[in-house]
């Protein structure tokens, strides 16, 4: 269930990156006597369609997902869905306007879907979907499943809240008329989108200083940070290598699911393999580091998180390695996993030893996980 699972949770926080690109204010030609209330029109005549949404300005901005809106139509997400679900709620307000001789300053209030928010909460509502027997039940139907996740998604970004930021819109008067100066757009776009290279998927459990035992995702490395080399390359391989750096900075990928991550953002399948090929991770332990994001919020037998790995497009290898490294005791995972299925749903004894024996524990820790919530 949870293939692609970061490259769906960081895939989505760059395309809502990408919709907030394409807001910006361009040059005026006009000049009308009341240069305030020029400056107002220009910022309201550039902000105005994405609040509207009009036919035209939803075809340039589906158009800007490029080769993402193919994935996201895998999970039943048009590019037109995914538009209206993060530009629901965008709203603006121009402020006071302060024009000194041929320099120009307004104050404009920007109300947006917090992005931030977005790869958090699409990743509380997968871990939750994770161990949800209805999920567990299509995963044989792949198609299903997307689907049902594409419905998840969707519903978490509709549902994202707004915050409001104020920048500050600085223009000059030229011969053409008033325009605005340089920085006017990454201004807008940092206040609309915020941070999102500073994400963390998933924060570290906070430790007990009474219990010293190390659980699963303790015997994990962190992700180095990795300085690309981007000399002797095109623009777009150097972008596709520092975008490549960045994602392995705070996440897990296995060589293929960061080739699926690159291309996902619209990078060509040479630009991606050429820079997943020159980013410099140890594939062993970025299958180490995914076995312990996955250890921490769902439980797993030997054989169940090999498969997974394998799903995530590490090779049998590198999984093997992940999970003879990963410190688990399988037969708590057993027990938790036991746990979670009477959470949901009713088992007679024999009926949850056999469900613990089909995720592919033993005989003996599928009985122990059994013993251990008293069936």
């Amino acid at each position: 269930m949870n293939k692609h699972l970061s490259r769906i949770i960081s895939g989505l926080a760059a395309l809502a990156l990408a919709l907030t690109c394409c807001i910006g204010v361009t040059a005026c030609g006009t000049q009308e006597p009341n240069p305030e209330e020029v400056i107002r029109e220009l910022i309201a005549s550039e902000l105005e369609p994405f609040k509207e949404l009009d036919e035209e300005t939803m075809g340039t901005l589906t158009e800007s997902l490029g080769a993402a809106t193919e994935t996201l139509e895998s999970f039943g997400i048009t590019g037109e869905d995914m538009v209206r679900a993060v530009l629901g709620g965008f709203d603006y307000e121009i402020g006071n306007v302060t024009v000194n001789g041929d320099s120009a300053t307004a104050e404009t209030s920007l109300t947006f879907k917090d992005v931030e928010a977005i790869p958090g909460e699409i990743e509380s509502a997968m871990t939750e979907l994770a161990s949800d027997p209805e999920i567990l039940a299509l995963a044989t139907d792949e198609e299903a499943l997307y689907a049902r996740l594409g419905e998840e998604m969707l519903s978490v970004l509709e549902g994202i809240g707004t915050k409001t930021s104020t920048v500050q819109l600085d223009f000059t008067k030229t011969d053409d008329g008033w325009v605005p100066d340089e920085g006017v757009e990454n201004a807008i776009t940092s206040a609309l989108a915020g941070n999102l290279a500073a994400y963390q998927p998933t924060e570290e459990p906070e430790t007990n200083d009474e219990d010293p035992t190390p659980t699963a995702s303790d015997t994990a490395e962190e992700p180095a940070p990795i300085a690309p080399d981007t000399s002797a390359a095109s623009v777009s391989q150097q972008n596709a290598l520092e975008s490549a750096a960045s994602y392995l900075n705070y996440s897990h990928f296995s060589y293929t699911g960061l080739i699926d991550q690159l291309e996902f953002e619209g990078f060509s399948t040479e630009d991606a393999t050429w820079a997943v090929d020159r980013c410099g991770a140890d594939w062993n332990a970025q299958a180490l580091g995914q076995a312990g994001d996955y250890l921490d919020y769902s439980a797993f037998s030997y054989t169940g998180l090999i498969d997974q790995l394998e799903f995530e497009g590490f090779t049998t290898e590198q999984a093997t390695y992940a999970v003879d490294s990963c410190g688990a005791d399988w037969n708590e995972q057993a027990a938790k996993s036991a746990q979670q299925y009477l959470d949901y749903s009713s088992f007679s004894r024999d009926e949850l030893i056999g469900q613990l024996e089909f995720e592919g524990f033993t005989h003996d820790q599928a009985v122990f996980g059994v013993d251990s919530v008293g069936l």
